[in-house]
Parts: structure tokens; sequence; C-alpha cells
């Protein structure tokens, strides 16, 4: 069981979803945790294949939004590896030092007297010296380059290149170093995901061998050891290169430290208004656009509907019907949280680092990390929920 799990903070995240899934669902349906619900240990299984197909089906939601359409997947040697590949630099070139006039607070003030013959007698005339401070501004270009591609083999050369930008912008500090200098590379295997589906229609086929002799539990069996490491989300392994959490992981640390080190290096001499550091400035919070996650432990009573327990052959998961309503979802929700950072963005004609299309990456590499975070606490809510079981049937802990 993963070491970050909380059973307690999980099971009210999957209710606070329960709404959203009711309203993608029939009225009078009320799927609930799968704990919740009378089912047979065979339900275990069923359920470890339900949110397992509903996690590919997202994930490929998300790639299709990074470029990986159809017609590429098509086109992609099966017989080899495919990978996905991130590459990012960030570096300063040196373009001109500028001396620059700061005023100061500091004034000095002189009178000076002139006699007069007039009627008015003598006059004094007053001079005002502000006082000014020379500073020395270093002014750099931030030249920034990114790109998703993907490769089969070790082709890297022929690699497709799914979404790409570059980015010149300049920065001013009064230290004459560098400011911002930040590359990073990471690299995922597709070959597994890639694998569950069937290339021409796009549908799932993950399915676990319940008659292999290596088959011990829902969560203890070859095909989910190898959809977890896929992921590599196991927190005790530490960083696991090559695996999409340590992928996705590297997009966000990547921008995260570009536009930190933009916003505490950027230092002119006179602060002015710049609506390119004033749109990086602004905080944004993917959370906020509520993206809906159907990776959920669900099951649900057969009187709740008879067409679905038919469908379901008396197992107390959703249907392959249900799941295509709530994956639909997911899709609709992401496409209109993208839509919404395009109206909203700088356009990518900006020089910003941080422009439309820089946070739809970061917004597709956070939903995905977020899909992965309940595929990997829903095996643990299962294992949580066969021990609980166990425990109430023995009446002791082993």
């Amino acid at each position: 069981m993963s070491n970050d799990y909380n059973k307690m903070a999980f099971e009210k995240k999957v209710k606070d979803a329960l709404q959203a899934v009711e309203r993608v669902l029939e009225v009078e349906r009320k799927p609930r945790l799968a704990a919740e619900v009378d089912h047979s240990y065979g339900d275990k299984y069923a359920l470890a294949n339900t949110v397992t197909n509903t996690a590919i089906i997202t994930l490929m939601n998300c790639l299709d939004k990074l470029g990986l359409n159809a017609d590429i997947l098509t086109a992609i040697d099966k017989t080899n590896a495919t990978t996905l590949r991130f590459e990012a630099s960030a570096q300063c070139k040196f373009i001109k030092d500028v001396v620059v006039d700061v005023p100061v607070d500091t004034t000095h003030v002189e009178g000076e007297v002139s006699k007069s013959t007039g009627i008015f007698g003598n006059t004094t005339k007053t001079k005002v010296f502000k006082a000014v401070k020379h500073v020395k501004e270093y002014h750099y270009d931030l030249e920034t380059n990114w790109s998703i591609s993907i490769y089969s083999g070790t082709s890297i050369k022929e690699k497709k290149i799914l979404k790409s930008r570059a980015s010149n912008m300049i920065l001013i500090t009064q230290v004459q170093k560098p400011p911002v200098k930040i590359t990073e590379l990471e690299e995922v295997s597709l070959t597994w995901l890639l694998g569950q589906i069937t290339t021409e229609t796009l549908a799932t086929q993950f399915q676990i061998d319940v008659e292999d002799s290596k088959t011990i539990t829902p969560r203890r069996n070859e095909a989910i050891e190898k959809a977890l490491e896929f992921a590599g989300i196991d927190s005790t392994a530490g960083v696991q290169h090559g695996k999409l959490h340590a992928f996705l992981t590297c997009i966000d640390t990547f921008f995260e430290s570009l536009r930190s080190a933009i916003l505490s290096n950027h230092n002119p001499a006179v602060p002015s208004p710049d609506p390119v550091f004033t749109a990086m400035r602004q905080n944004f919070d993917f959370y906020d656009y509520s993206i809906f996650n159907p990776i959920l432990p669900l099951m649900e009573d057969d009187n709740q509907s008879a067409t679905a327990v038919e469908e379901r052959d008396s197992c107390k998961v959703l249907s392959k019907e249900d799941m295509t309503k709530l994956t639909n979802e997911h899709a609709r929700s992401l496409e209109e949280a993208l839509e919404n950072i395009a109206k909203s963005a700088p356009s990518d004609q900006s020089p910003n680092a941080f422009a439309c299309s820089e946070r739809m990456l970061m917004l597709l590499s956070f939903d995905m990390l977020e899909l992965m975070s309940n595929y990997s606490k829903s095996f643990s809510y299962i294992e949580s929920m066969m021990e609980s079981q166990l425990i109430a049937a023995i009446g002791k802990r082993l």
C-alpha cells in the first residue's frame, strides 16, 4: 500500500466526486464507494479492470491534447518501443549594460540674495538640487525552448514533434551574472500504454488474467504490477526516471523553476508596469478549472438500474456504457479548461515565457498527475477494503 495513502481523505474525495457522477449518469442512479456495496470477490477484479481501463482512456485523452492524435498513433512502428520525450532549456545571453540615474529622496536647497533698488527691496532666488544615484543595469536576452516529441526504437533524430515553443524576453538585473540557466530532459516509454489499446478503434483491452498462477489478488498480479510500474508513482521508490510520474513532474519542475527564476531576478533600477511580468506574477491554481476525474472505485447495488445490471452481467461495477459517459465528461471538462486558458493566457506571439502553450502544457501535466494519483490510491483503497473484510471475518489483524 502506498505510503502517502490516506483512506479517509481519499474516501472524502471520491464522495465529493459522486455528485458529478450522478449528474452524468441517469437521475435514479446512485453509485457508491465499493466498500459500501455488498459484492463478491470477483467484483474486486472487475473493479481493478474498470479503474485501469478508465485510466488508460483518460491518459489517451490528455495525450491527444498534446498532439498524439489518431493519425500519429496509426503511423507508429509497433515493432519497436515508443518513447515520449520532453526537452527544455532556458538560458541568458548578455546584451548590454546601462547606467541609470535613479532619483533619491534627499534634496539640497540653496538661497541667493540679490540687492534691488526697487520699492520691494531685496529678492531671494532659491535653487533646489535633487540627488540621484547612478545604478548600473545588466540586460539579458532570455531564450526559452521546449518540445514534446515521440520516436520509435532508438531513432531520436527521426522524432516527431508534437508540441513546441520558443520565446525571447528581456531580463534586467543589477548583478553581472546570467540570471537563468535551466535544462531538462526526461523520457517515458509509452509501449505498455499503447499496448492496451486497439489502434484502429482506440478501444481499451486491459484484463487481469485470473487463471494465471501468479495472480494472487486484484492488486497482486502481473497485469496490475505492470500498470503501476508504467505510472511510476510509488513514493517509497523515489524518482523513477523513465516512468510517467517522473516525466510529468519534470515538466512541472521546469516551468515552475523558470517562473521563479525570472520573477526573483528581474530587477530594473526604475521599476515600471510591464504587462509581461504582470501576467507572470498572477497565480494560477489548476484545481480552479474543476476537471472531472473519473478514476473512482465505485460499485452499485443491483436494484439501481435493471438495464445496467443486465449489461454488467450481475457484476456490481459500473458498466462500459457508464464508464464511457464518465470518461467523456473528463474529456469535456478538460477541453473546457483548455479553452478558458486560451481566452485568458498571454498569446504565444508575446515574448512571455509563460504564454498560452506553456499553461496548457502545465494543465495537461497536472491533470495526468491527478489521474495517476487517483489510480494508485484506488488500488490502495481496494487493498484496504480487502484487509478490513479479512479482519472482520477472522476477528483480528494478522
